[in-house]
């Protein structure tokens, strides 16, 4: 049989019931007072007891969890919190009752399960005494914030790895000059860490200098307010490691009123580009030296070559004059004495091949018509010292026809066939 409660036990009863009703009522007065703001307000807000049970929600605070107001009153908070979140939901209701507080994300699911982040502030109520009483809490859906978070995110991370890619140097520095981001070029090439990077000037630890570059582009750009290059070449013989040639560009980041609020670098090593330059200047250096020298070698040997061809000439001319002066008459004289016909005949080729022989006329007939024959280079020859056909015919025993035909092929191969040219006048023009 069940023991009846004494007296005093009912007492007790009473007194919590009674203080739970003031929780409420409190709690209902709280609302009130706040009444019009909570119930317009675009965050949701909640008030619990100390279990904590939900007591009063407002409109935002029940539609993001997927319930109607009334649905929520006297809902277990846990409820609200799937297994994952419980152990944030734990850490979070110990820091409320030893701090008063607690601020932070903390994951929420909705009425069909679907879990969804929220941010939360969460506030310990007590009454005038300072004895806890109850909870509010003010509650924000951040899926929006965390969908934009993510997309900049995955933005940032895209960035980073399309700079990191790069083969040039990119930074970002500050109005000082010093590194605020290093992409891994930049980290690799140096072999310092990129946390070690930032804050340091970019002069110190890229050029090694306690002062900007002579010509830097930054120091340019922070003055003129746009983007600025430069080639800066390391040069060995001025303190300078090893030799290096650096294209930098200078690009100023400005905020909304114009201002510089940073600058991004851009270098990229061009010191074989450079060299090879250098080396094909070089070249073409040497190459006109010898295309000089060649052209005056070449000068000279053209002297030479004409003063051989002068001399070459010259005795030509002495061996033709003393031919026709000394050798022809005499043949001319023997023409006229009495021969045999075999011996004049011989005596006609005598005089003919010797005027082969010794006539420049023959050599430059010869060599720009290769079309004429041995005979019909005779013939030209002697048409050219004004013999006539009939002339002709009895100096190489030939008849008058043949050389009148040998005749008409010269006129032919020179192109004078059907033309009034006279073939003595343009033999004399060659």
């Amino acid at each position: 049989m069940k023991k009846k409660p004494t007296y005093e036990e009912l007492e007790q009863r009473v007194k919590e019931l009674e203080g739970k009703m003031h929780e409420r009522k409190r709690a209902e007065e709280e609302i009130a007072k706040l009444g019009p703001a909570v119930a317009q307000s675009i965050d949701g807000i909640a008030i619990g007891d100390l279990e904590p049970k939900l007591i009063s929600v407002n409109d935002a605070f029940a539609r993001m969890h997927g319930y109607a107001p009334h649905e929520m009153v006297g809902m277990k908070v846990k409820h609200l919190h799937n297994p994952e979140q419980m152990e944030a939901f734990t850490k979070g209701i110990h820091e409320i009752k030893t701090q008063a507080s607690w601020i932070g994300e903390i994951g929420h699911i909705r009425k069909d399960s679907t879990p969804f982040p929220t941010y939360m502030s969460v506030t310990l109520l007590k009454d005038d005494k300072g004895k806890p009483t109850g909870i509010l809490a003010v509650c924000r859906d951040i899926t929006e914030r965390k969908r934009a978070e993510e997309t900049l995110k995955a933005a940032e991370a895209q960035k980073q790895a399309l700079l990191d890619a790069s083969v040039d140097r990119i930074r970002l520095v500050d109005l000082d000059m010093k590194i605020i981001w290093a992409n891994k070029t930049t980290t690799k090439e140096v072999n310092i860490a990129p946390e070690e990077l930032v804050g340091q000037y970019c002069f110190e630890v890229l050029v090694g200098r306690h002062t900007p570059c002579p010509r830097c582009p930054t120091k340019k750009a922070l003055k003129s307010g746009h983007i600025e290059h430069a080639v800066i070449h390391r040069d060995p013989s001025k303190g300078a490691k090893r030799e290096a040639y650096w294209d930098n560009y200078a690009v100023p980041i400005k905020n909304e009123s114009g201002d510089i609020v940073s600058l991004v670098q851009i270098t990229r090593n061009i010191t074989k580009q450079k060299l090879a330059e250098r080396a094909l200047k070089e070249r073409e250096k040497e190459l006109k030296i010898k295309t000089n020298t060649l052209s005056e070698l070449n000068a000279a040997l053209r002297v030479l070559i004409e003063g051989k061809d002068n001399d070459r000439l010259e005795t030509e001319q002495k061996v033709l004059f003393n031919v026709k002066e000394l050798v022809i008459p005499f043949l001319e004289r023997l023409k006229k004495t009495p021969l045999t016909s075999e011996q004049l005949a011989y005596l006609h080729i005598l005089e003919s091949n010797f005027n082969d022989i010794i006539s420049p006329f023959s050599r430059t007939l010869s060599s720009k018509y290769l079309s004429l024959t041995p005979t019909e280079i005779q013939v030209a020859n002697l048409v050219k010292d004004g013999k006539t056909s009939q002339e002709i015919a009895e100096v190489m025993n030939l008849s008058r026809r043949t050389v009148e035909s040998h005749r008409d092929g010269i006129r032919k191969k020179l192109g004078l066939k059907n033309r009034k040219a006279n073939l003595r006048s343009h033999l004399l023009s060659i």
